[in-house]
């Protein structure tokens, strides 16, 4: 899958593997460990979407 952060980067990250909440959320940590955005990853601020749904 393809994810885009909301610092506009973005990441190929295999479904296989990141489909798993907790996985994906560890991964989210560190590609925002010092970086912008950081705090509101650890308090859970944030919003997962799919960007086909939405039109």
């Amino acid at each position: 899958m393809l994810f885009e952060d909301v610092l506009g980067r973005t990441h190929r990250l295999p479904y296989e593997y990141f489909r798993h909440w907790d996985i994906f959320k560890a991964n989210l940590r560190e590609i925002f460990q010092h970086h912008i955005g950081w705090s509101l990853i650890e308090q859970n601020q944030f919003h997962v979407i799919d960007a086909n749904w939405v039109k």
